[in-house]
């Protein structure tokens, strides 16, 4: 079964989307339960756990290059009210544990697989943004879509040919590129369409830069 073709349940996946992508990431003021659990390669991951009925669904949040889980705070928020909301900080990112290794998609994909199989989850909806995106779908390749119920997209290519071309510029040949501190909050900053607060865009740019600059150009070296 392709991604594509996962089945609707008896909850509206469509909803889900379009409640996603009409709601700007930006910092609420509710704080999710922190949890965590150990990887297979012994890695301790964080996550974050809004379950008011623990009998919901499950909506699992993968976030994108370098992000918090904490940046689906608007979600997890709207969501509580009908799932059990989950908020992955993957490895190398948020509060989890920064390893030397496993920054492609095998071992992300890994990761996610444990992390469902951690949670017990008799509904999952997997929801990944950006390259969080790529991150759910090697997870659909490398195990299937048996725990799956719905799946959420948001904001990456998955599959076309040829690939759309970048946004952004490319570096010129002997450009030197600005310090990393200065391209990760120019980063941070063009991702919203609406621009946050200021202390929310620093807060978010130092998340960003937890990340070991070496771990961030693997994870985006992806094929």
């Amino acid at each position: 079964m392709t991604a594509a073709s996962l089945p609707r349940r008896s909850f509206n996946v469509s909803a889900i989307i379009l409640a996603m992508l009409s709601m700007l990431l930006a910092a609420g003021s509710a704080r999710a339960a922190d949890r965590w659990f150990t990887t297979s390669d012994g890695v301790k991951l964080h996550y974050t756990e809004e379950a008011p009925n623990p009998a919901a669904p499950t909506l699992l949040l993968v976030p994108g290059w370098t992000m918090p889980g904490w940046i689906f705070q608007p979600q997890i928020a709207h969501f509580r009210r009908h799932f059990r909301v989950i908020a992955l900080d993957p490895r190398g990112q948020g509060e989890s544990e920064i390893p030397a290794k496993g920054y492609d998609h095998t071992r992300r994909a890994q990761d996610i697989s444990e992390l469902i199989t951690h949670l017990k989850a008799a509904r999952l909806v997997l929801a990944g943004w950006s390259l969080g995106v790529l991150d759910t779908l090697a997870y659909l390749h490398s195990h299937g879509d048996a725990a799956i119920d719905g799946l959420v997209l948001i904001d990456n290519s998955i599959g076309e040919n040829p690939p759309p071309k970048p946004s952004h510029p490319r570096k010129r040949d002997g450009e030197v590129p600005p310090p990393r501190e200065v391209m990760m909050r120019g980063f941070v900053a063009s991702m919203f369409r609406h621009k946050p607060p200021a202390p929310y865009l620093d807060r978010l740019t130092e998340a960003s830069l937890r990340t070991p600059e070496e771990a961030a150009k693997l994870l985006l070296a992806y094929p």
